[in-house]
């Protein structure tokens, strides 16, 4: 397997034979382990931290570098749950809250808050259809929403951030 072996480039001086990488000869000297994880994306690494900070016996193994396929893909954004909360999804934007402050937390000089601008064309859109699709949860796009719904849901929202949080409240802007 390629990623375990490499060939010499001076057979002059060395043996045909592929070598073992050091990683690997490393991995070899010791072979047991508590637990192998096996891919480095943004699971294997985030399961690799924890166990790690629980003090158990992990070994992490990856094919190319640590979350190589996340760059192409990602947004790099960390969003804290709130599309959740149009469709009533409250456990969910309870866990994601709490991700976000864990992760303003421990990784302050990677994630930060960031201001965000919602323009609102109206007063009252969506006050009678957004209860209605919450309650029969109704999926699709929804219609646009006007300044009281944003305000009641940004509220709502407040009240999951609050909690060990550091992302100021919501700000309501005139024209």
């Amino acid at each position: 397997m390629s990623p375990i072996t490499s060939t010499p480039t001076n057979s002059r001086n060395e043996s045909a034979r592929p070598r073992v990488r050091a990683e690997v000869a490393a991995l070899r000297s010791r072979p047991n382990a508590s637990v192998v994880i096996i891919g480095g994306g943004i699971n294997g690494i985030a399961t690799f931290r924890d166990l790690a900070l629980q003090g158990v016996d992990v070994v992490l193994v990856e094919r190319d570098d640590f979350v190589s396929g996340a760059s192409s893909a990602s947004s790099h954004m960390i969003h804290g749950g709130i599309r959740y909360l149009e469709n009533g999804e409250f456990r969910l934007v309870r866990e994601s809250v709490r991700e976000r402050n864990a992760l303003i937390r421990i990784a302050p000089h990677y994630v930060k808050p960031l201001q965000t601008t919602v323009p609102i064309y109206s007063t009252f859109a969506g006050i009678l259809s957004a209860p209605l699709r919450f309650l029969t949860h109704r999926q699709g796009r929804p219609t646009e929403r006007g300044a009281a719904l944003i305000k009641a849901g940004l509220t709502i929202y407040d009240a999951f951030s609050r909690d060990g949080g550091s992302v100021p409240r919501h700000r309501f802007l005139g024209a």
